[in-house]
Order: C-alpha cells, then structure tokens, then sequence
C-alpha cells in the first residue's frame, strides 16, 4: 500500500484528525482565510459575483479544514512538523521574492500588519505544500527535508514526451 493509499485510509477510519485546530483557531483562520481571499478578490479582473456569493462562509470553512488537514497528515503520516524557524525563514523568502510587493502590502494589510497572522495564515500553508521528503524504501519511512537554502520551483516549465525511454 503506498503512502498516499495509507493516508486516504487514515482519514476514512477518522485516524488522522482534519481538524487539528480548537474552535477559538478555527474561527481566526476562517477569518483570515476570508481576509486573503478578499485581497484576491479585488484584484479580478472582469465581472464577478458578490464577494459572498463567490466564496460562501462553508466552503472558506472546508478550505480552511483542507488546509488542516494537509498538516495533520504531515504530522502522523510523514512526522514532519513546520517549525517557527521555517515560518520565519518562509516568511523571509516571501518578503524578498515577491513580485507584487503592493499585493504582499495589501494582504499584510488584510492580516492587521501583524507577523505572527501572516506566518500562520499566508506563510504556513505554503510550507504545508512545499515540504518535501526522502523516501527509504528498505524502512519504509519518510526523512523530512529542509526547503532552507531550496531553489525556487519551476514557472512554466515545459516537457515533450517522445514516447522513447533510453
């Protein structure tokens, strides 16, 4: 069974908890995740639906247990926890490679100008999806790598299939 089959698993039975946040959390994260989206928002281009209609109070809920989740899964299936050193170094690295610093300014603005709700509510789900592991197939277990020093990810990257493997 491959990790990603044991994790389906794990949260069919219940295992692995989605929401690993108590309710006072939940509730800030809801709030935040409305904040940045909202950001998001105003800068669509076009006509668009009213903010609310676009992004209902259950399915920012369900994004918000998503994103959770994706952590309760690092942590029981990987062992991998996201330590406030890679929040910081994550923020860090958003601060200096960003693209739209008036966005960035903005979605900060979104979070009250305070670090420690950019960490958890910007930066964090980042890492959730940013960190990596290395696989020992003879222990059939994960090491977690650090993404400190990493490069960037590709943008646009391309590939052609030839249909020959030599």
């Amino acid at each position: 069974m491959t990790l990603k089959s044991k994790a389906i698993v794990l949260c069919v039975l219940g295992i692995v908890d989605s929401i690993a946040a108590p309710p006072d959390d939940f509730a800030a994260l809801c709030t935040d995740r409305v904040a940045i989206e909202r950001v998001y928002y105003n800068h669509r281009l076009g006509t668009k639906p009213p903010f609310e209609q676009t992004l209902p109070p259950a399915l920012i809920e369900r994004l918000v247990k998503q994103d959770l989740h994706k952590e309760a899964v690092l942590r029981k299936i990987y062992g991998a926890e996201i330590s406030s050193a890679q929040l910081k170094a994550e923020a860090h690295r958003i601060n200096a490679t960003t693209r739209a610093p008036e966005m960035l300014a903005e979605l900060k603005a979104a979070l009250g100008d305070d670090p420690a709700r950019f960490a958890r509510s910007f930066a964090k789900p980042i890492l959730r999806l940013n960190t990596g592991g290395r696989y020992h197939p003879a222990a059939n277990s994960w090491t977690p790598t650090t993404t400190n020093g990493a490069p960037t990810g590709r943008r646009f990257h391309t590939a052609i299939w030839t249909g020959a493997a030599r």
